[in-house]
């Protein structure tokens, strides 16, 4: 942990909840043969908190540091523990890593914790990119099926739970099957890519946008109106625009949609999701690039 990894490290006596006393070190000493440097005068809150400048994890660092707590963990019998957090600093924001590792020299004795902060950010980016890469599609950037399956529920639920009104719209390109029998699955893989940017540029920031599956794509907004919805969704729809599929080849392309309101049309994912495809079939049936609001036997 030491060798070019750990930040700063202290050890302290949970049992008198300071650093360690000369006592302490002397018997540090005889059993380990360890000379460890003179904290005593210092608080560990003081000289911890100079390191730990954390914002963001602020509460999440004093609640790990809790020397109760780990007391309490001693006595379960567990001796490790750690947290990954953000620190940031005049050069900006890394992930640092905290730990513990809890130790008694004898029997009856006072419990020492060996605490140490570790810059792991380098690590820790890696790991994330990893996890953003399974979690999106690579054509299009978007999320993918497998993620929003299990968002999208839990987003209506939350729309129900607030009282606001949220609206489920399925996006599907018109003859993109021609595109790829015409120009191959390169151009189709273009085109796709495209469509992933007109989404993400037609809706907010925090709207799911996900590629479903082949040419279709999930929108779910929460806390929207009918009339943003079709301004929306309505810009993405009526305006075709041109891709180039091949050196020298463009071509127009646009895209139907079909939307079924939260709680209006249904409160589950499948329910919802159903009338969503409903209304994409009618909006279909009216021609390219057209929308259409779910209907259903009550004409709403």
């Amino acid at each position: 942990m030491l060798k070019g990894k750990a930040v700063e490290h202290w050890y302290v006596n949970l049992s008198t909840r300071s650093f360690l006393s000369e006592a302490d070190r002397k018997a540090w000493r005889k059993a380990t043969g360890i000379v460890l440097e003179d904290w005593s005068g210092i608080t560990p809150e003081d000289r911890i908190g100079e390191i730990v400048r954390s914002q963001k994890d602020a509460n999440a660092v004093a609640s790990f540091l809790n020397f109760d707590a780990m007391l309490a963990q001693f006595e379960k019998g567990n001796r490790f523990g750690s947290l990954e957090y953000r620190q940031s600093s005049e050069q900006g924001e890394r992930w640092m890593e905290l730990s513990y590792r809890l130790i008694r020299l004898e029997d009856g004795g006072s419990v020492f914790a060996h605490i140490s902060v570790s810059d792991i950010d380098e690590r820790k980016r890696r790991e994330l990119e990893l996890e953003d890469k399974a979690a999106h599609d690579a054509l299009t950037g978007l999320m993918n099926r497998q993620t929003a399956s299990a968002l999208l529920p839990n987003a209506l639920e939350e729309t129900l739970r607030k009282g606001t009104s949220g609206a489920l719209i399925i996006v599907d390109l018109d003859d993109f099957k021609q595109v790829n029998d015409e120009y191959g699955h390169l151009a189709g893989d273009v085109v796709l890519s495209g469509i992933g940017r007109h989404l993400k540029g037609a809706f907010r920031k925090n709207d799911l946008v996900c590629r479903w599956g082949g040419d279709e794509f999930i929108v779910y907004c929460d806390d929207i109106s009918r009339s943003s919805l079709s301004r929306r969704v309505g810009t993405l729809c009526d305006t075709p625009w041109r891709t180039q599929v091949q050196c020298g080849t463009s071509i127009e392309l646009s895209a139907s949609a079909g939307i079924a309101l939260v709680p209006g049309h249904g409160s589950r994912f499948t329910e919802v999701y159903e009338r969503a495809d409903e209304a994409l079939y009618c909006a279909k049936s009216d021609g390219k690039a057209h929308f259409r609001f779910y209907e259903g036997a009550s004409g709403k």
